[in-house]
């Protein structure tokens, strides 16, 4: 009994963002949250453009709280909230691609799925895919993709974390499938290394002064160490140029030595 309470009451909740999503379908609506409460229901409704799903003095809020109650929701209680950033929304992308598509035309689809992706990209999303699927640009159906950054297929975060919607483009040549995922930002991805403490840089901006001091240090022991050098060579020096002249006459009186020795054999 109690499982069946619960497939109800998600069927009723599945219900309700069917519903939404007919009725503000030109709205800039991304999507809606759905809180049981003691008082009844209260219904978050997320939006680019609050004022569209609002209307003039709350006329929309009135008929929609009248259809909900229909709907056999007792006393709902909706909140209107608005994106910040509305590219990164894979609801809103979609609904702009198909009103370019509403505007343009089939002949410019590489264009539309080129721009899209660079906005996307642009308002921070870490990776984008478009699919479009239909007869563009010829009679026979194909299918197109456009892709931008990193966009995960398989694992967790491609189940989890990937935002997904599906839209169609009803024209005159036919329908046009039009599939969005987007990987939004500040998502930790399993191969992501954190360091921990002080990272190398700050590291290295703090021992910058340090490094400067020692090199100073070392340039003043080089200079002095060469001064030492100089002075010590010096008196080496002048001792050598004293002592050639004493070395001459030795060598001098040696020779004569020699040649009287040499005499005095014969």
């Amino acid at each position: 009994m109690i499982e069946r309470k619960f497939i109800k009451e998600k069927l009723n909740d599945y219900k309700i963002q069917e519903f939404l999503q007919k009725n503000f379908e030109r709205s800039s609506y991304s999507h809606a949250i759905i809180q049981k409460t003691p008082l009844g229901d209260k219904i978050v409704i997320f939006s680019s453009r609050p004022g569209m799903i609002v209307g003039k003095g709350g006329e929309n809020l009135r008929k929609l709280t009248q259809d909900l109650k229909e709907l056999k929701i007792q006393n709902p209680q909706i909140d209107v909230q608005e994106i910040d950033n509305a590219m990164i929304d894979a609801s809103i992308v979609t609904e702009k691609i198909v009103e370019m598509f509403l505007k343009m035309g089939t002949g410019r689809f590489k264009f539309i799925g080129h721009n899209m992706c660079e906005k996307v990209l642009g308002a921070g999303a870490i990776g984008v895919q478009i699919t479009l699927a239909g007869r563009i640009p010829a009679a026979r159906a194909k299918m197109w993709k456009f892709i931008g950054g990193f966009l995960p297929k398989c694992g967790s975060i491609a189940y989890t974390q990937v935002n997904e919607n599906f839209k169609v483009a009803n024209l005159k040549t036919g329908a046009i499938g039009v599939r969005v995922k987007i990987l939004p930002p500040n998502i930790r991805m399993p191969d992501e290394v954190i360091v921990l403490g002080e990272t190398i840089q700050e590291k290295k901006a703090e021992n910058i002064p340090e490094i400067k001091k020692r090199i100073i240090n070392e340039k003043k022991d080089e200079t002095e160490s060469k001064k030492e050098k100089k002075s010590e060579e010096k008196p080496k020096a002048e001792k050598e140029k004293k002592s050639e002249p004493e070395k001459e006459k030795l060598k001098k009186a040696g020779k004569k030595s020699a040649k009287k020795e040499d005499e005095l054999k014969k």
